[in-house]
This record gives structure tokens, C-alpha cells and sequence, in this order.
């Protein structure tokens, strides 16, 4: 105590501080007495309701005042005779247990007024002896007319009430035109689905920050107790797609309110904190063996213990705040919430204050209690929050260094664009002073064979062997030119709907051409013949010219080519199948790969790469199958035509051969 004292001396400004968070219970109170005390209400004066000055569209108005009652649960037809006793501001379900209630409601036009009863459970209600709540009770969401129960203006409410139920506070029967009530019912869905999923993600939220970090055990502690607040939304619910979990009772979920004071203790240091903890522990034992013993007071001895370790947390989190600690600061707000809002509850019981809009529309103490929880999370938030700058002092060194390694790569990468330039440049420069030369040898080795009409056989040799050297360094040149646009992503596909085989028949009477020397056969075997493909057609004849080049160099003489078309599962499959020497499993594995050919006969070997590459392009593979001394199989597999992508007026021409 001297040192709460010695305190107090130190830091007035923060005494001030918790003097003004302390004064949090009596505004909510006072705030919730206020919005009651303005609640639009039909008061039943002499267990008469008279309803006719009322407008339905104004409301919804909540039944209360003066109700005639009588002890014992009765039908309206078992009332006659019988004396009641008037009972005045009917609030409290738990005093209204075992009782039958009757007042008579005037209105005016019954085809306006509709009505609705909050928390039909354990109730029974009839109107004009006719029985609209049975034993099972009626749905919240229903809203009910007058009129279809009775015509007259004048109608006898009997209300009987079988058992406590769940709930504390009886929320009357409301009326009023269909539109209002509807828009209660609406409030209510939000205000439901609101106070759960928040509940929902703060668990959520602790269950992500505990994970990567078992150590900070209280995240779990605080889950649980957000838990449970979900589970008491299901049960305090007015909507019944969200009240279909009825476990346990409103005051028994908040007697794990025990569960925050633990919380609490890993944002505040606790002085003498063992001897805090068995208090708690002890409140929590005296509960449960009172409850055992007495059952019937079950509800006094949980809100008794509930306010119980509420106040142990006040004691703890004001010493918070007199040391200055931010976090205490935060959760005290959080818990002098839920102290109003359980101090309004206990007036409202008592009948001090009136029934109204609170707790029947609006139900605060869905968001006060979840409002501490919200401090406490908004404190671990803080908490983490404090880590995470030490991390971010600690990273600043990491971060500048970098930022110079950045600028370094940045250096690097421009000297390496500059490279690259360099090297297209130098590239073009020698495909340009490859071809002119070669170009000229061409045009002299045709000026030759003018100067000598009829060669010698030896003049023949030499000069056919110059016509292949220099289409072989024309070639290749054509070929490493063509490898560097497509390392250098400079090759564009010029796509456009063409009929396939029309390109087949060409590629085939070329490879005809060449091999007809060797006695060579090109066989052509199209599935569908007037199929269209979409693609450059200039490259793909340049992949199939390729394809056969090969098949015509390793075929024997006198032997058989073919070329096979099909579409399986939205695929045309185009094979080259020759019957030359095969290839072997190991060269198979690197057919594709480039500058990895053995020379022979003229070839660069960039031919099948850059094949490979173009059907790539054209969203297509080219397969090998290959058994030696049997012979090849290429496959080239092509997606067949999308429509969408055809040109207007070759869909034209499509549709004008389709008529």
C-alpha cells in the first residue's frame, strides 16, 4: 500500500489518466440508460396495451408495463376464473419463469401491423385463444401479421413461460409495420455475423503469431478465450442460421473470463504474482463447488466470479498504467468496457433500467467483451510490434549493404546491355560480310561454268565441290544468324491460318526433288486433308524441309519416306519416318542441343535446334523415336487451329466453304 502511495506522489498526470479510464463504466452506462430510456415502447396500463395512436411504420415498438400474471403455466381457456396480480416492467426471463402472462392490444388497421417475438425459446403464445407459438417454439426470422390470426381490433395476449431458457433478459414481443421489423432482423444478421467473425479472426490471428513462435504460449491462452467468445455469439445469436450452438450459458462462457487475467500478466509485471494466482484459482474453485452445491444459483455464483477476476485485471492493469506502460494503458481501456457493459446488465436485471433498444436491436455485449479482447490483441500487436523494430535496427547495416551491392548489379547489368549491343552489332556485322563475299563466289562459279560449256570430269568435281562448300557457309551463316534471333528473342512468329496440307504436298514434292537421284520414294498419308493450322507457315516449311533433309541424308537408296498427318485430343501429330540407321539412346538425349553435330555431310548442326525452338514457339514439341538399324520417327506435335485468333477475312472464307 505505501507503495501505491509513493506512487501515486510520482506520476499524477498518469493518476489523472486512470482516474478518466475509470470513469469508462459509468458513461457506457449511463450512454445505454440513455438509448433505452428513448426506445420506442407501448406501455400496457391495466393489462391494456392501446396501440391506436401508434403509427406501425415508426416503429418497431417492445410491449411492457403493466402485465396481468399468474403462477403456474396455463392456456388461455384455463384463465377464466382465475386472479392474476399486475407486475410492472417485464425485463427479467429468469423471475418471469413458471409464469403465464395476459394483456389485451387495441390497434387500429390490423393489415399494418405485424409482429415478431426476439427469443421465442421456451415460450408459448396465443393470441385470441388461437396458439401461435407452440411448444417448439417459432423462428426469429419469421415475422407474423395480426391479421392472420384475427380480425378483430382488439386482440388478448397470453404469454406463458415454461422455463428460464439460456438468456437472462426477456426481450419482450415487438410490433410494428413489416418493414421495420424486417429491418431489425437485417440489424440483427450484421450485428451477428460481425461479432463472430471478428472473434473468428482474432483467433486466427494468434493461432499465425504462435506457430512460427511456440515460446509465446499466452497467443494461446488468448485464442482459447476468443474461442470462446464465438461460441457465445452462436449462443446469444437472434438469427437462427447463426444460433444453432446451444452449449452451455451466457454466464458460464463469461467465467472463463479467468483466462485474460493470464493473459494480462505477459504485458504488465505482476507483483507478488503467485499469490494473484491462487486468488484466481481459489474464485474459480469456489465457483464450480458452489454451483455443484447449489445449482439454482449457478448463474449468481458465475457473475459474481466473473466481476471477481474482472476487478483482479482492473488492480493489475492500473498499476500498469502508473508505471507507464503503454500496453496496460490499451487493455485497461478494453476492460473498463466490459465492466460498464456488465454493470448496465446488472441494472438492467434489476429492473433500474429500462428494456429497450439496447440489448433487443443492438446487443452490446457482443462488443464490449470482444472490445477487451480487441485490446489485448491490439497489445500483442504492440508487442510484436516492439520486436519487429529491433529487427529492422538490427537489418539497417544489411539493408545499406545491399543497396551497394544493388548499384554494383546495377553497374554490371549495364556494361552487360552494352555487351549485348556490342555483340549484335558485331553478329550483324559478320553475317554481312559473310553473305556479300559468298554472294559473289556464287555469281563467279556461274561465270565459270558459262567460260567452260563442256567441263572436263575432273573440272566437274572441282566445281560441284565448290557449289557445296559454299551453300554450306551459306548455310551455316543463315543458320547462326537465325540461332542468334532466337537466343536474342528477336524472332517473331508472322502467324496467320493456312491450309496444312497444302504445306505437306510442297514439302513433299521438294523432298521428292532431292531424293529422286537416289531412287528415293516421299509418301504423303494426310488423316484430314483440308485441316487448317495457325502459325507462321514460312518456318514451319523450314522445321519440315529439315526434318526431311535428315530423313533423305540417312535413308538407303532406293528407300521409302513417309509423312503421316492426324489430330488426336486437339493435336495434329505430323511425323517424318525414314528407315535409315537410327540413333542411338544416349545421341537421343542431346539430338536437340545445339553445336553438337559431328559434321558429317555438310551439316552445321544447328539444324534441329532451331527446329525445335520454332515449334516451341508455335506451342508444340517434336518427339523422337529411334531403334537403331530400323530407322526414325520425328514427330512434330502443333495445336490445331483457335478460331478466335483467325484473321476476319480468312473466317469468312472458312464459313463461305462451310455453306
Amino acid at each position: 500500500m505505501a507503495d501505491t502511495k509513493e506512487l501515486l506522489k510520482k506520476n499524477r498526470s498518469n493518476v489523472l489518466g486512470l482516474c478518466l479510464i475509470l470513469v469508462i463504466p459509468v458513461a457506457v452506462t449511463c450512454l445505454f440508460f440513455w438509448i433505452n430510456f428513448h426506445t420506442p415502447v407501448i406501455f400496457v396500463k391495466n393489462d391494456v396495451a392501446d396501440a391506436v395512436e401508434y403509427a406501425p411504420e415508426e416503429g418497431p415498438y417492445t410491449l411492457t408495463g403493466q402485465w396481468l400474471r399468474y403462477a403456474g403455466s396455463f392456456r388461455p381457456e384455463e384463465l377464466d376464473g382465475l386472479t392474476g396480480e399486475h407486475v410492472k416492467d417485464i425485463c427479467y426471463i429468469r423471475k418471469m419463469s413458471g409464469y403465464t402472462y395476459r394483456f389485451t392490444l387495441r390497434m387500429g388497421e390490423l393489415t399494418e401491423w405485424n409482429f415478431l417475438l426476439p427469443r421465442p425459446h421456451s415460450s408459448r403464445l396465443w393470441l385470441n385463444g388461437v396458439e401461435v407459438i407452440g411448444e417448439n417454439g417459432l423462428s426469429s426470422e419469421d415475422i407474423y401479421s395480426f391479421e392472420d390470426y384475427t380480425k378483430e381490433e382488439e386482440v388478448e395476449v397470453v404469454l406463458q413461460v415454461t422455463s428460464s431458457s439460456i438468456y437472462d433478459v426477456y426481450q419482450g414481443i415487438m410490433i410494428g409495420s413489416k418493414a421495420s421489423l424486417a429491418a431489425v432482423q437485417t440489424r440483427w444478421m450484421i450485428l451477428d455475423l460481425v461479432a463472430a467473425g471478428m472473434s473468428l479472426m482474432l483467433v486466427f490471428m494468434c493461432l499465425g503469431l504462435f506457430l512460427p513462435k511456440r515460446s509465446e504460449t499466452y497467443l494461446v491462452w488468448l485464442a482459447l478465450s476468443a474461442l470462446a467468445e464465438v461460441a457465445h455469439f452462436m449462443l446469444i445469436a437472434r438469427h437462427p442460421a447463426i444460433n444453432f450452438l446451444r452449449i452451455g450459458s451466457p454466464t458460464f462462457y463469461r467465467q472463463l473470463g479467468f483466462i485474460n487475467y493470464f493473459v494480462c500478466k505477459q504485458f504488465v509485471p505482476v507483483k507478488q504474482e503467485k499469490r494473484w494466482d491462487r486468488m484466481v484459482l481459489a474464485v474459480v474453485l469456489l465457483t464450480v463447488g458452489g454451483c455443484l452445491i447449489a445449482p439454482e444459483h449457478s448463474n449468481e455464483w458465475m457473475r459474481i466470479s466473473y466481476l471477481c477476476y474482472l476487478s483482479v485485471q482492473a488492480w493489475i492493469l492500473g498499476q500498469g498504467v502508473l508505471h507507464q506502460i503503454p500496453a496496460a494503458k490499451i487493455i485497461m481501456i478494453g476492460c473498463m468496457l466490459a465492466l460498464g457493459n456488465e454493470l448496465f446488465y446488472q441494472l438492467l436485471y434489476g429492473g433500474v433500467i429500462p428494456q429497450g433498444s439496447i440489448d433487443i436491436q443492438i446487443m452490446p455485449a457482443q462488443y464490449m467483451r470482444f472490445a477487451y479482447l480487441s485490446t489485448l490483441a491490439l497489445a500483442t500487436c504492440m508487442k510484436y510490434g516492439k520486436k519487429f523494430g529491433e529487427a529492422e535496427q538490427l537489418t539497417e547495416d544489411l539493408e545499406r549493404k545491399v543497396q551497394e551491392q544493388t548499384e554494383e548489379l546495377r553497374h554490371t547489368n549495364a556494361q552487360l546491355v552494352q555487351t549485348q549491343e556490342n555483340r549484335q552489332r558485331f553478329m550483324t556485322d559478320i553475317v554481312h560480310n559473310l553473305r556479300s563475299p559468298l554472294f559473289a563466289m556464287g555469281g563467279y562459279l556461274d561465270l565459270l561454268r558459262d567460260e567452260i560449256p563442256v567441263p572436263t570430269r575432273e573440272q566437274e568435281k572441282y566445281l560441284d565441290m565448290l557449289d557445296g562448300k559454299t551453300e554450306y557457309i551459306s548455310k551455316m551463316t543463315d543458320d547462326m544468324f537465325l540461332i542468334y534471333r532466337l537466343e536474342d528473342g528477336q524472332l517473331q512468329m508472322d502467324k496467320k491460318s493456312f491450309e496444312l496440307g497444302l504445306l505437306l504436298e510442297q514439302v513433299r514434292q521438294d523432298a521428292q526433288a532431292k531424293g529422286q537421284e537416289r531412287g528415293l520414294q516421299v509418301e504423303l498419308d494426310m488423316e484430314e486433308p483440308d485441316c487448317f493450322l495457325y502459325g507462321d507457315r514460312f518456318r514451319l516449311k523450314q522445321v519440315f524441309d529439315n526434318l526431311l533433309d535428315n530423313a533423305i541424308r540417312y535413308s538407303p537408296n532406293q528407300g521409302q519416306i513417309r509423312i503421316c498427318q492426324e489430330r488426336v485430343d486437339g493435336e495434329y501429330y505430323i511425323s517424318v519416318e525414314d528407315h535409315g540407321p537410327g540413333i542411338g539412346e544416349e545421341q537421343q538425349h542431346r539430338l536437340f542441343e545445339r553445336y553438337k553435330s559431328k559434321g558429317e555431310g555438310g551439316k552445321t548442326g544447328l539444324g534441329l535446334s532451331i527446329s525445335n525452338s520454332i515449334v516451341q514457339m508455335h506451342d508444340g514439341q517434336i518427339h523422337v523415336n529411334s531403334t537403331l538399324g530400323k530407322g526414325t520417327v520425328m514427330t512434330v506435335t502443333l495445336p490445331c487451329e483457335n478460331f478466335d485468333e483467325i484473321s476476319t477475312e480468312f473466317q469468312r472464307k472458312i464459313e463461305s466453304v462451310m455453306i
